[in-house]
């Protein structure tokens, strides 16, 4: 549980959390989100990085179904809804 002084010092910080904590709707933009274009040219990731892990989700697919049996085929989703 957080002290007052505590929730205080964190609103104070991201003044978001009242409307939050107010049960209120809220919208946030990421501050860091960027394009993928540009995001792509400062993440160390490349083609053998997505090939890799591609390989690691065949290799893991038995498991994937044994464990989530309503999937019918293991998948990434970029949309978690």
């Amino acid at each position: 549980m957080m002290t007052k002084n505590e929730i205080q010092k964190w609103v104070k910080e991201f003044p978001l959390l009242e409307t939050i904590m107010a049960a209120e709707e809220v919208f946030w933009r990421n501050p860091k989100y960027h394009a993928f274009a540009q995001a792509i040219q400062t993440i160390p990731l490349r083609e053998r990085d997505v090939k890799e892990a591609e390989e690691r989700l065949r290799r893991f697919a038995p498991t994937s179904r044994r464990h989530f049996p309503r999937r019918e085929r293991p998948t990434v989703s970029s949309n978690p809804l």
